[in-house]
C-alpha cells in the first residue's frame, strides 16, 4: 500500500505504513522467546499437563500432575520463570520430576540423563511382586531382571523372592550405582 505524500503534509495520514506493519508484528509476538532453546521442553511439559486430549494425558492430567503456577503464568512470564528456576540444561539431559507423583515445579524438577530418568518410573501396573524388575513365573520361580541403556537384562531365576530381590539389588548397585528401593 503506497500513501501519497499530500496526505501525509494534509494530516489525512499518519504514518507511510511502517507504523501498521509494527502494530500487526507487535500483536503476533507474544513473548518473543519461542526459538530459546528451553523453550520445547517447556511446552511440551505444559501441554502434557493440561491437553487432556493428547494420547498418554491418563499419565499426566488424568493423575493430577500439573504445572505450578509460576511456571504457567502467560506472556511469556512462565517460561521466563522456568529458564530462571532450572537453569541451562547439560548437554545430554531432558527435564525430570523427583517425584513421580507430584506435578512440575522448581523444587520436584531437575535435569537429568534419559538413562537415570528411564529407571525414575512408576512400578509397571502388571507388577504383582511389589518390586520393580522381579517377576513371579506361572512355574513359581522368580525372575530378575534390569534395564541398561533401553536393553532388559535377565539376571537370574530364582526359588525364592528373595533371592531375586538380592540379585536385582546387585545390579541396581553396579549398573545405577544406588538401590532403588
Amino acid at each position: 500500500m503506497s500513501i501519497l505524500g499530500q496526505h501525509l503534509t494534509r494530516g489525512d495520514t499518519k504514518s507511510c505504513g511502517c507504523f501498521r506493519n509494527e502494530q500487526v508484528r507487535a500483536s503476533a509476538t507474544t513473548h518473543g522467546l519461542s526459538k530459546h532453546e528451553l523453550y520445547p521442553a517447556w511446552l511440551a511439559m505444559c501441554t502434557r499437563c493440561e491437553n487432556t486430549s493428547q494420547n498418554g494425558a491418563e499419565n499426566y492430567n488424568g493423575r493430577g500432575i500439573s504445572v505450578c503456577q509460576r511456571w504457567k503464568t502467560p506472556d511469556g512470564v512462565g517460561f521466563s520463570n522456568f529458564v530462571e528456576d532450572m537453569g541451562d540444561r547439560p548437554t545430554g539431559c531432558t527435564l525430570e520430576r523427583i517425584d513421580n507423583s507430584l506435578g512440575y515445579s522448581p523444587e520436584n524438577c531437575k535435569w537429568e540423563t534419559r538413562g537415570r530418568q528411564n529407571y525414575n518410573k512408576r512400578r509397571h501396573r502388571n507388577n504383582r511382586t511389589g518390586r520393580t524388575g522381579v517377576t513371579l513365573r506361572p512355574d513359581g520361580r522368580y525372575i530378575a531382571r534390569i534395564g541398561v541403556s533401553g536393553v532388559s537384562k535377565v539376571l537370574g531365576y530364582f526359588l525364592t523372592f528373595e533371592e531375586a530381590v538380592a540379585e536385582r539389588e546387585k545390579a541396581e548397585l553396579l549398573f545405577y550405582g544406588f538401590v532403588k528401593e
